[in-house]
């Protein structure tokens, strides 16, 4: 019975000591004991122009199936040359 009195009273004094430094540093700040202040948020327009919406992310391909490719054409082809022309 002493015990559980005597933890009572330890957290009492604890929520106590706990309150009044809160209090103690509400009145350092200039605000009433209790009352949280609001924060300060600012406004701005957004410019014309925006971000560049690019991402660059690792990763690996795997085939999900694999056939052999036979011509349907005996012969050999002759070499071709490439071209940036559209097609």
């Amino acid at each position: 019975m002493f015990l559980t009195r005597l933890k009572v009273a330890g957290i009492l004094l604890v929520v106590g000591l706990l309150a009044a430094t809160n209090s103690a540093q509400a009145q350092r700040k200039g605000t009433k004991p209790g009352k949280k202040s609001l924060p300060v948020v600012q406004v701005v327009k957004p410019q014309p122009g925006g971000l560049e919406r690019t991402t660059t992310q690792s990763c690996t391909v795997h085939a999900f199936e694999q056939v052999e490719l036979f011509s349907l054409v005996r012969g050999v082809s002759r070499p071709r040359r490439w071209t940036s022309a559209p097609v």
